[in-house]
């Protein structure tokens, strides 16, 4: 699928806008958003169980974190992961930050049916690249 814009000559389209591809070299804009959009990130407790793991994700060379920003109840980072390998290191990122921010919150906070759930069931992931003018 293509997108058109104004601002392009004639003949120029736009590629697709998401997509969870691994991509080699790319750049990878993502985002995630905390269950039913709660603002767990008020607290700095939760703020740093997230950080501290996506620094991980930097130090143990899994990605390069290249930009990063944390609201209330979602977040974005830009980056570069290890052989384009996207889909490992956000779910890495996912699973690993759910289980630090359930063990800091109060007993059932997280609770879904019988199992807990941290994060909306998909992170938005896309390719910066396919931003670029074809």
């Amino acid at each position: 699928m293509t997108y058109h814009s104004p601002f392009l000559k004639d003949g120029d389209v736009m590629a697709k806008k998401w997509t969870n591809r691994n991509l080699s070299g790319a750049l990878h804009f993502v985002s995630g958003n905390i269950r039913d959009r709660r603002p767990v990130f008020k607290y700095d407790k939760y703020c740093r169980a997230f950080l501290e793991e996506l620094q991980d994700l930097r130090t143990k060379g899994k990605c390069k974190i290249i930009a990063f920003v944390l609201m209330p109840e979602h977040f974005h980072f830009v980056a570069n992961p290890k052989n384009g390998d996207i889909q490992t290191a956000t779910g890495i990122l996912k699973c690993f930050s759910a289980k630090r921010i359930v063990e800091l919150a109060p007993v059932g906070a997280f609770l879904n049916g019988d199992e807990n759930q941290v994060w909306q069931d998909n992170l938005i992931v896309s390719s910066i690249d396919s931003y670029v003018l074809h």
